[in-house]
Formats: C-alpha cells, sequence, structure tokens
C-alpha cells in the first residue's frame, strides 16, 4: 500500500500540470451543465433563473373592424388614457416595491468582478513572493483564498444571480496554479542541471 502511495505522489508530482489542466476542463464542463437548462415549456425562453414567456403580438383591432356598437372616438381616447396611465402607475408601485423589499440580497456585478481581480492578484502575488526560495509547490494559502472567496459567494449572493463567480474563481485558480507549477518545474530543472554541472 505504501509503494502505491508512494508511486502516486511521484506520478503526481511529474504531472502536477496535466493533472490541473484536466481539472480544469473538469470545471469547465461542470460549469456548463450547472448554467445550461431546458425550460419547462417549449414556448419559453430562459433568462437567468426565471423562465419568461414569448411575446406574440396580435394585430390591434381598429373601430371599422370592430363588430357591434361602436363607440366615438372622445370615449375611446380617455378609456386609453386612463388604462396607460393606470398601468404607468402600477409599474411605479411594483418597482418601488422590488426595491424596497428584497427577497434576497446580493451585490452588484461590478463587485463581483472587482473581488475576481482581487482573489487572482492575491494569487499572483502569493505564488511570486516566494518563487525564489520555493522547493516544491505551495498550496495552502491558496487554496484557503479559494474556499474563502467560494464562501463569500455563497454568503452574499443569496438569489445565486451571479453563478458564474464559484466556477470563475476554481478556473482563475487552476489556471494560475498550473502557470505557477510549470515555472516551479522549469526553475528546478535548471538549477538541478547547474548543480551537476557545477559538481562535474
Amino acid at each position: 500500500m505504501e509503494m502505491l502511495m508512494t508511486r502516486l505522489r511521484e506520478g503526481c508530482g511529474r504531472h502536477l500540470v496535466v493533472i490541473i489542466l484536466v481539472a480544469l476542463a473538469v470545471v469547465e464542463a461542470l460549469s456548463l451543465v450547472a448554467l445550461t437548462r431546458m425550460p419547462s415549456q417549449p414556448g419559453l425562453l430562459i433568462y437567468g433563473e426565471e423562465e419568461r414567456g414569448v411575446i406574440v403580438t396580435q394585430p390591434v383591432l381598429k373601430i371599422s373592424e370592430i363588430r357591434g356598437p361602436r363607440i366615438d372616438d372622445e370615449a375611446a381616447m380617455i378609456v386609453a388614457d386612463e388604462s396607460a396611465e393606470l398601468s404607468r402607475s402600477s409599474r411605479r408601485s411594483s418597482c418601488a416595491t422590488q426595491a424596497a423589499v428584497s427577497p434576497c440580497p446580493t451585490l452588484p456585478i461590478g463587485i463581483w468582478i472587482f473581488l475576481l481581480a482581487a482573489y487572482v492578484a492575491l494569487l499572483i502575488f502569493n505564488f511570486s513572493y516566494t518563487f525564489r526560495q520555493a522547493a516544491r509547490p505551495q498550496w495552502f494559502w491558496e487554496t484557503l483564498y479559494t474556499a474563502l472567496a467560494l464562501i463569500g459567494w455563497y454568503a452574499w449572493d443569496g438569489c445565486r444571480d451571479h453563478i458564474w463567480f464559484p466556477f470563475a474563481v476554481v478556473q482563475f485558480g487552476l489556471i494560475t496554479f498550473a502557470i505557477y507549477a510549470y515555472l516551479l518545474e522549469k526553475r528546478l530543472l535548471e538549477k538541478e542541471k547547474q548543480d551537476t554541472t557545477q559538481k562535474a
């Protein structure tokens, strides 16, 4: 059992970048599955998390096409004005109600993009700060930052409107770590070659 674990560690150490890229492909596939949904009925469209019906415009009937008793133009204008004014006031009150009472709080998209950029900048800073002294890939603090970003998304996005954020965090984290691991492995191999040429 110990031999198998030793071989597994050596294999993972030698092919770390390939393993990270495969993990990135898996995350990408999972994000596509999570973000793509089929509507429950064929006539509906999906926008975000809610389904909306397709609006089919019907031709507006003119007074000359209406069968039955006719009404004069003035009465029709008054009814049309009252209904338009009523619909405008109801829209204003519903928007004010929605703004006042939000069922689930979330941050604006600009802040989510800023948090993603700050996360990537923090990873790059951490990896580059100890790059010259590192003898093996570091991962503890970076994994902690990733977990904190995911927990923050879970806490601050109550509606789950920004489902792209956790997938973007994992993707950018894996890409940054893959580049770091590749450059570290390259540096260690060059250092090893220099040590062997100096000894010879």
